[in-house]
């Protein structure tokens, strides 16, 4: 991997001096002071990023040299990242350079660690954008064979064939629709055969009157017939050395079939007028949209020439059989005739129902004509010409048929994994991409399949969140940003940049249920000590948060560490963000959900105390007192009673003076199984008249001597009434 390079462009010789030395150790840095030396060094080093002062000399008062020197920049290389620095408060002129097209501006004086974190976002955006336009390239590749695109089964079958029959000599036929592409087919073997060098030629047989398609075939010598003033050759020793592409072979007339047939066997021709016969090297390529065989029967094609054309078949699907294709052909259209055009949704869903009678050819029109009459950047179903339909038409009934049990089987795996496309993929035994591609075609959303969050805990006061948390633990701010920009979208996201700042939440009460966490973080960004510290914090006083290394290290030691400490799963920068989708869903489903949900509280030996048992912190009070009450009377004489207070299923025994609207203060400590904390019990009785003489009731609960965690972890757990 080679280290970016970067021009920083200052006619302050301290400043530029003292950049150059603080970036020099993570990369390549080169210097310029004036406009002349900036474009010079910039077209000799084509650095990756440009740090430009926009107040050079001659006018240091003034930007129009920076915003020059901006504008050849994005000229000689539009994909260079420039940062503009400025010193004047008036960010009129960096924001105009915004609009130009700089990835930033920062104003003097500055911190070198904003600068520094400025440029690593800058750089790893550029890197994004490098990997993308890669991949486009890739995949254009792999979906274009010769100017064919596809990438349909069908298709691939088709140009596995290509590849096989083009270094033969062997006569092919290619059979298809009108509008398949039937002459690229014969184009592509033309280009990967070793007669690529020699003349492609084209005879369309319905074209040509049956009276002069011979002429035009075989050629004439002089005087032949009235008006051959010259000898002139056919199409078939035109294309000497070459190939010979016959469209609509199935138009031959019958009576120039036989003569057609002694050329392929004999690779002899006779001109029209011609006394001897001529060699001739030429390879033949039919195509036709007809039924040969049908023809052969009826009489009306021969079948000796039938079977020395079929030597090697080419079936060309139509394009309503090719799926996705009619995707992959409308936006290569859209790129090739206009600039910044889309498909809205109900255009892409019209596309896929209409049945294609004209097949490529009548969706090249429709998009030419859409791209004309639209009258924004989005085309619409009607800028196509075409209806969604509500009812699939007959004769495709079938195929309709099929795509319904397809979607029906995809709806019960997405339902029976909850909305994993990865888990759904392993039990349909394909990917995920084609998992994803389905449920685009058929416009499903993971989202209704995947298990809600709004589950109430075990008390209803408590304020519940129906998302699931995730915090990100990340020190690259343009990386952070972008993680949460993402996520947030379906998820609710925090963010820490350091150690500290990661630590904190374990004192929230939003503690995270995902924590995705780098593991070179500051202070000390060199090692991974801070990192693997979060880590057991993290796994030590949160067991059951799902915990996601993200990080450049690929050394074994590390994962293994990493594995050893907690972590439940590890992702190698960069990353694929649907990568990360992928792992989060995974991982969701182990999250505790409902009452369940947040097991944190721990005791003094690092256990955790599980729901059932925290349930039982609770403040009951049986009075077992011989009376009855009567109104307007108070039949109490000051006796004492006793109070059992049971906690955990400990009864402890308090004697204490009870009477109607008396208050009980009692002071009690836990047993030792039992964390150490006094309770302080108060409350106001409110006597209740049940069967049996017996009364019933629940005191309300402070506390004192407490710490902080202690008391906050125990009230949300037990009722303040």
């Amino acid at each position: 991997m080679t280290t970016p390079r970067i021009l920083i462009v200052e006619d302050d010789s301290y400043m530029r001096n003292q950049l150059k030395e603080l970036l020099k150790n993570d990369y390549q840095v080169f210097t310029s002071g004036d406009r002349d030396e900036a474009l010079s060094v910039f077209k000799y080093t084509k650095p990756d990023l440009v740090l430009l002062d926009l107040y050079l000399p001659p006018d240091i008062y003034s930007s129009k040299i920076g915003m020059d020197i901006l504008q050849r920049i994005l000229e000689i290389r539009n994909n260079t990242k420039v940062i503009v620095i400025t010193g004047s408060n008036d960010n009129k002129d960096a924001l105009s350079a915004v609009d130009m097209g700089v990835y930033a501006y920062i104003t003097k004086p500055f911190n070198i660690d904003d600068l520094k974190v400025l440029i690593k976002g800058c750089l790893y955006i550029q890197k994004l954008e490098r990997e993308n336009k890669a991949l486009h390239q890739e995949l254009e590749k792999r979906w274009n064979f010769e100017g064919i695109i596809g990438n349909c089964p069908q298709m691939c079958q088709v140009f596995s064939i290509i590849n096989k029959a083009a270094p033969t000599d062997y006569t092919i036929l290619i059979e298809g629709e009108t509008g398949v592409g039937k002459e690229l087919i014969a184009r592509a073997l033309h280009s990967r055969s070793p007669r690529k060098e020699g003349p492609f030629i084209v005879i369309d047989c319905t074209v040509i009157p049956e009276g002069l398609l011979e002429s035009e075939l075989f050629g004439y010598e002089k005087g032949s017939f009235t008006g051959a003033y010259r000898t002139k050759r056919g199409k078939i020793e035109l294309a000497e050395k070459g190939t010979l592409f016959l469209d609509e072979i199935g138009d031959l007339p019958i009576s120039l079939q036989a003569k057609f047939l002694r050329f392929l066997e004999e690779s002899k021709i006779q001109r029209i007028g011609g006394v001897s016969p001529k060699k001739v090297n030429t390879r033949v390529i039919a195509a036709t949209n007809k039924d040969l065989k049908l023809g052969v029967t009826k009489g009306s094609f021969r079948e000796d020439l039938y079977h020395r054309l079929n030597m090697i078949s080419i079936k060309i699907p139509p394009l309503r059989e090719r799926g996705s294709d009619i995707l992959l052909l409308a936006d290569y259209f859209l790129k090739k005739y206009s600039e910044g055009k889309r498909l809205s949704s109900e255009a892409k869903n019209a596309l896929f129902q209409h049945d294609w009678p004209g097949n490529v050819r009548e969706l090249k029109n429709r998009i030419q004509k859409a791209i004309a009459m639209s009258s924004d950047n989005l085309i619409s179903a009607g800028d196509l010409g075409l209806e969604i339909k509500n009812s699939y038409r007959n004769k495709s009934s079938l195929r309709h048929a099929k795509q319904d049990v397809e979607k029906e089987y995809l709806i019960t795996a997405l339902r029976n994994n909850k909305g994993n496309i990865t888990h759904t993929a392993r039990e349909l035994g394909t990917h995920r991409i084609v998992i994803r591609r389905l449920m685009k075609k058929y416009g499903i959303s993971k989202e209704k399949f995947m298990p809600s969050y709004k589950g109430q805990l075990e008390f209803p006061r408590r304020n519940i969140m129906s998302k699931l948390k995730i915090l990100v633990v990340e020190s690259d701010k343009a990386l952070r940003i972008e993680l949460v920009w993402h996520l947030k979208k379906h998820y609710e996201v925090f963010e820490a940049a350091d150690r500290h700042d990661a630590l904190t939440y374990l004192k929230k009460e939003k503690r995270p249920d995902v924590i995705l966490l780098e593991l070179y973080l500051p202070p000390r960004r060199d090692t991974l000590e801070d990192g693997f510290y979060v880590l057991q914090k993290f796994k030590e006083r949160i067991p059951e948060a799902k915990v996601v290394i993200i990080t450049t290290a690929t050394e074994k030691e590390v994962m293994d560490k990493a594995k050893e400490e907690g972590a439940d799963a590890y992702l190698q920068k960069p990353f694929e963000l649907e990568e990360l989708e992928d792992t989060i869903e995974e991982l969701s489903q182990s999250v505790p959900q409902g009452k369940e949900r947040r097991k944190y509280w721990r005791d003094d030996e690092g256990k955790g105390i599980g729901v059932e048992k925290r349930k039982q912190w609770r403040v009951s009070c049986e009075l077992p007192i011989q009376w009855v009450l009567v109104e307007g009377e108070s039949p109490l004489k000051g006796e004492t009673n006793t109070i059992d207070i049971s906690y955990s299923g400990v009864s402890f025994p308090v004697e204490t003076p009870i009477a109607p609207n008396s208050v009980l203060d009692m002071k009690l400590s836990l047993p030792s199984h039992l964390p150490k904390l006094a309770v302080k019990a108060v409350g106001v009785v409110r006597w209740l008249v049940k069967l049996k003489n017996e009364y019933t009731y629940r005191l309300g609960v402070e506390f004192v001597e407490m710490k902080y965690a202690h008391r906050k972890a125990i009230a949300d757990y037990i009722y303040k009434l």
